[in-house]
């Protein structure tokens, strides 16, 4: 089916022809007016080596998100919630779960009460399986609200349900356990 993704007034990809077949054209999203700029933020949940991601839960639960990658004026991280101000955004979530069953995710407004997006279901059953349940949302605000990660889960798994540790010999990594990345559109 022909359409076009059109973004603050700037057509961003448009495909001719049907579903499945056709022209996909990607325009050059990294070439801005003057002035303009790719505005990102990303936040992590990161635990030492050795340290699993947590138990997962069979009931909405909020993630933990405990580091800042890239920060941004727009956007803070406090106690697991990011705040944003008003604006336009491209918000993308990967938290993973172990051997937990159906998983799925959310991005739930804590300002206002309510769901602003779902995953797709994914599975990882017995075998200490990791999926992850992507968030991807475009969305816009228009005052400064708050957003959290949550996540809910067929079998809830003790300690590692949320990811399993890695660790070497000399300890030295940092096991990540969900990436949330906000690109500020508008």
């Amino acid at each position: 089916m022909p359409g076009t993704l059109n973004v603050g007034g700037h057509d961003i990809i448009t495909h001719t022809g049907t579903a499945g077949a056709g022209t996909v054209a990607i325009q050059d999203v990294l070439q801005f007016p003057a002035g303009h700029f790719l505005d990102v933020c990303h936040f992590q949940h990161t635990e030492s080596a050795g340290t699993a991601g947590g138990t997962s839960s069979t009931s909405w639960a909020t993630r933990t998100l405990n580091t800042t990658k890239r920060s941004a004026t727009w956007a803070s991280l406090s106690s697991n919630a990011i705040t944003l101000s008003a604006g336009t955004y491209w918000f993308y979530a990967d938290p993973s779960a172990n051997n937990s069953g159906r998983i799925m995710a959310r991005l739930y407004n804590n300002t206002d009460s309510t769901v602003d997006a779902y995953s797709r279901t994914a599975f990882c059953n017995a075998g200490e399986v990791t999926a992850y349940a992507f968030i991807n949302n475009i969305f816009t605000i228009g005052g400064s609200k708050e957003f959290v990660v949550q996540m809910r889960v067929q079998s809830s798994k003790a300690g590692s349900g949320y990811g399993i540790d890695f660790s070497f010999v000399d300890n030295t990594v940092t096991n990540v356990y969900m990436n949330v990345i906000i690109t500020k559109l508008q």
